[in-house]
């Protein structure tokens, strides 16, 4: 249990459920070079049958064929490799195979695309910067890979600070390890983490042996979150984060609150020390597997967004528990499977919250939500977009607004500069259709009343493949004009078509007159200049937007510095933590079940975000549609904007 300084011993109860066994990975899959040639259209082709566990990368490597030309032959491989499927390669003759050289040992991770993954997901997984795996994979096409490539990311270490501490012999306990044990198996058995286990018998190398007596650790004195299993039997974390935050004046002094916290921790990835690293090749372009045992301070990438958001929750109940409320929180590590979400539910665990926070993963999030449904509980989707899942199901929460949303706010600004020219440019991507098709729908229906069709100068610049990169700016150029002001919306979210088409229209500025709109992750790309931005006056609606100069974010910053020892940066799930936790709890605690009701009326200074939630209909789920406005300007400032107010020439 916390306690809070003055004494008063709240019921924060931290359960962290480890769920689901360790699997093993799959043995790689030898590839061999088939001997079946073919001619086609006087062109020699190996036919190579794809065998299950088979990857673009490792077939590339055999044949001495980069993935994009394999691709481009095959073009269903965009679609993933399927057993049995036949892939005709083009025959490279031995003088043309270059001289392999044998890659640094340990030096990257081999990832393979799945369905809806971009560079930029990928640097933001991994924590690689996007520039730098396509510095280390110079054959892909950034538009255009295949699922089932296998690339190259550059590694990176993941390391917190790690607290030390200082204990004697009455907070251990000593258990002789019995047949078929693990440290797994031990640390269930004792609630205490793996990596505890290791660090009280000097790192204990390789797993317990059988007889063997280890040294338990019986209290965790100061809670740290640089272990992810160190959520468990959380003891007075910290007497000193006095620091207050508004809160509402009628919030309850009584009563509890139950609340689950579903999030992707992988925390049995945090607990494997020993690594198959195969980066390493033979003379012969074979892999070379071997064991390395991770650092100490090693994390799993993909936990590390989620360990900041359960960080950024903390924080929020630590801040209401000072408010009266009594919390009980129950964090459950759903990792990427549906099996063990599904478990969760048949065992009744979420039977009796009064909230529930997840998953993040659509297909987990569907089924919480039909189940949540069902027991009318509220639940919050923290992280998706999709808002095909609020339809007929009033208690769920979207935090992310959605595109169409976002769309929406857009094509309804841009609309009140009819009487300029307009400039849509796009990548003519097949897969983006539906989207552009949207926008220009909305665009039209807003014109409809504000004025005549016939008097809007609406341009459609589409630039793909088809057309050469130097042929862009005069593309752009021909739709710009030079007497009247331009309206430009780059309407793609891929960072390198952006890139490429801002740095023509920077090249375009001193000429012509142009405000520049784009979508909101535009804020994360790290290829493009600022300047450029500032240059062509960028807008962009975003749902969030962090103020340093706020008391309330420096006090957040000051907590969780003296909590965690570290900052979160301004992309951190930390905020977004904070304030799904701190909104819904004081919601629930001002209104308790009449809080979905009440939400309209419910408003609270939260620190990035303004909630705006919103249905469609009485039977949907609710949206969040609070967006802030935001434009960059030429003195290198980002400034919210008034959008009621703010006129093209101001």
């Amino acid at each position: 249990m916390l306690k809070s300084p003055s004494g008063f011993i709240t019921a924060i109860i931290i359960q962290l459920v480890l769920i689901g066994a360790l699997y093993g990975q799959d043995e790689p899959v030898e590839v061999k070079k088939s001997k079946d040639k073919i001619i086609l259209e006087g062109k020699p082709y190996y036919i190579h049958i794809v065998e299950k566990g088979q990857t673009l990368f490792a077939i590339s490597r055999v044949y001495f064929v980069s993935q994009k030309e394999i691709s481009k032959e095959n073009p269903t491989v965009k679609f993933g490799l399927q057993p049995g499927q036949a892939l005709k390669i083009p025959v490279v003759e031995d003088n043309e195979i270059e001289e392999f050289k044998p890659e640094e040992p340990g030096k990257y991770i081999y990832h393979v695309i799945e369905e809806n993954q971009t560079i930029y997901s990928l640097s933001v997984e991994y924590g690689v910067e996007a520039d730098e795996i396509l510095k280390h994979n110079p054959e892909l096409d950034i538009n255009d890979i295949p699922i089932g490539t296998e690339i190259k990311i550059p590694k990176q270490r993941f390391q917190t600070n790690v607290e030390n501490f200082d204990r004697d012999e009455d907070h251990f306990t000593y258990y002789r390890v019995g047949k078929k044990e693990t440290l797994y198996s031990i640390s269930r058995k004792f609630k205490v983490p793996v990596r505890e286990i290791r660090r009280s018998n000097n790192g204990l190398k390789g797993g317990p042996k059988y007889g063997q007596y280890l040294r338990i650790p019986v209290k965790i004195d100061i809670f740290s979150i640089s272990y992810a299993q160190n959520m468990n039997n959380v003891e007075e974390p910290v007497d000193s984060l006095d620091m207050e935050f508004d809160l509402p004046g009628d919030i309850k002094i009584s009563g509890t609150i139950d609340v689950a916290l579903m999030l992707p921790f992988y925390l049995d990835e945090n607990d494997e020390q020993i690594v198959i690293d195969s980066s390493e090749i033979d003379e012969f372009g074979n892999r070379i597997f071997k064991s390395i045992e991770r650092e100490e301070t090693w994390m799993y990438p993909k936990s590390l967004n989620f360990l900041e958001f359960y960080e950024g929750a903390f924080i929020a109940i630590d801040s209401l528990q000072k408010a009266g409320l009594s919390i009980n929180l129950f964090v459950f590590d759903t990792e990427n499977d549906s099996v063990t979400v599904q478990e969760l539910l048949e065992e009744g665990k979420l039977r009796k919250m009064d909230l529930i926070i997840g998953p993040v993963y659509s297909f987990n999030m569907r089924m919480v939500a039909d189940y949540a449904k069902s027991y009318r509980i509220p639940v919050v989707s923290p992280l998706s977009s999709r808002s095909e899942l609020l339809e007929d199901n009033p208690y769920l929460f979207q935090i992310r607004p959605s595109l169409s949303t976002e769309f929406d706010k857009i094509t309804n600004y841009i609309s009140r500069f009819y009487d300029k020219n307009i400039v849509m440019i796009h990548p003519g991507d097949s897969l983006e259709t539906e989207h552009i098709n949207e926008l220009k729908r909305n665009l039209f229906s807003y014109f409809f009343y504000r004025t005549f069709f016939n008097e809007v100068v609406f341009k459609e610049v589409v630039y793909n493949d088809q057309i050469t990169k130097n042929d862009t700016i005069n593309s752009i150029k021909h739709a710009l004009s030079s007497d009247i002001d331009n309206i430009v919306l780059v309407a793609s979210g891929n960072e390198a078509f952006v890139s490429n088409v801002v740095s023509n229209l920077n090249t375009l500025a001193p000429d012509y007159e142009i405000k520049l709109f784009g979508y909101h992750n535009w804020q994360r790309f790290r290829s493009i200049e600022l300047e450029h931005f500032c240059n062509l006056d960028l807008h962009l609606y975003t749902p969030f937007l962090l103020d340093y100069a706020n008391n309330d974010v420096k006090n957040f910053i000051m907590k969780f510095r003296k909590q965690f020892h570290t900052e979160p940066n301004q992309f951190s799930f930390a905020w977004q933590g904070y304030d799904i936790m701190y909104y819904f709890l004081s919601g629930i605690g001002r209104y308790g079940r009449r809080f979905r009701n009440k939400i309209s009326q419910f408003e609270i200074d939260l620190l990035h975000a303004n909630y705006n939630f919103q249905r469609n209909y009485r039977s949907d789920g609710f949206e969040n549609k609070g967006m802030f406005f935001i434009r960059y300007d030429k003195n290198f400032e980002i400034i919210r904007s008034d959008t009621e107010n703010e006129n093209f020439d101001e």
